[in-house]
């Protein structure tokens, strides 16, 4: 999904913040997939507050000069445009001194550097040294994009949910092929108790995830509030990801461990996905957060 996703996640935050000026300049050239768009929001923190956000966006005579690291930018080296969300007031609380600015990838004083990572994603760190943005190119309005960048994060979650789940369905079906046909003790592996429930657990635990996601997704489309349940799916798809790809590692053995095998990269992206958008302490403290506490 490199670099649909990353790109489909901008065109939340340009639907709901940009301009009528930037949405008809920019949405028909990302769906017709002339650009690519990244969001450049995670700093060293790794954290999804407004507080980790450091990077400094200065007012100048030509617009704004932005200084600072963004981490773990998923598809920085192939994107167009960042954007890249920069603190324009200190002394403001954090969740009000934020400005979401769209940044031209090829800016001077910008550095891409891959990172390595254990799933092989593409992810980035961007260096911004004294980078002009235009001030045309202010998403939103002056200290206030970070609700906007709230509400994208609520729907980037839903969205990664929705690949978590291809990714669980595709180890429980190769699971069970692959206990069909392998044989141990002159018996199929898939007759053995242990690795039936193994599947069992694992078929009932993605359809319970399942609906979670899909009513994050029915409420996304409906244009209705959904922090609650996005927060919600992505706790427990996580968890279930999690979970399905380890016990597909132990019913392929050793061979699922190896990156000749693809059961070893669903269980390396299982990981990689766990943290994306919000780890699930994180959407859990959402959710109680939602609830009133």
């Amino acid at each position: 999904v490199s670099p649909f996703l990353s790109t489909a996640i901008c065109t939340f935050l340009l639907l709901d913040a940009g301009s009528g000026e930037q949405k008809r300049e920019w949405l028909s050239k990302i769906a017709s997939g002339e650009k690519v768009f990244t969001l450049a929001l995670t700093e060293p923190s790794a954290s999804y507050n407004a507080s980790g956000v450091s990077t400094k966006a200065a007012e100048d005579k030509d617009g704004y000069i932005i200084n600072g690291t963004k981490l773990f930018v998923h598809d920085a080296q192939v994107a167009d445009y960042f954007l890249c969300a920069a603190r324009t007031n200190l002394w403001s609380p954090p969740e009000e001194g934020i400005t979401v600015f769209l940044v031209d990838a090829r800016s001077q004083g910008i550095k891409i550097t891959p990172l390595p990572t254990i799933a092989d994603d593409k992810q980035n760190e961007i260096l911004f040294e004294r980078v002009t943005v235009p001030k045309g190119n202010m998403i939103g309005e002056l200290n206030a994009g970070w609700p906007a960048v709230k509400k994208t994060l609520d729907r980037a979650a839903a969205a990664k949910c929705a690949e978590m789940i291809g990714g669980a369905d595709w180890t429980v079906e190769n699971c069970v092929a692959y206990a069909r046909e392998r044989t141990q003790f002159d018996k199929p592996i898939g007759s053995f108790g242990i690795i039936q429930h193994y599947l069992a657990e694992m078929w009932a635990e993605i359809g319970h995830a399942r609906r979670l996601v899909y009513h994050a997704g029915w409420l996304i489309e409906q244009g209705l509030p959904c922090a609650k349940e996005s927060a919600m799916a992505k706790a427990r798809m996580s968890e279930v990801y999690r979970h399905c790809t380890r016990m597909g590692v132990q019913i392929f053995g050793g061979i699922g461990t190896t990156r000749e095998h693809d059961m070893g990269l669903y269980y390396r992206r299982a990981r990689q996905a766990l943290p994306l958008f919000g780890s699930p302490d994180f959407c859990r403290e959402r959710v109680a957060c939602e609830m009133g506490f």
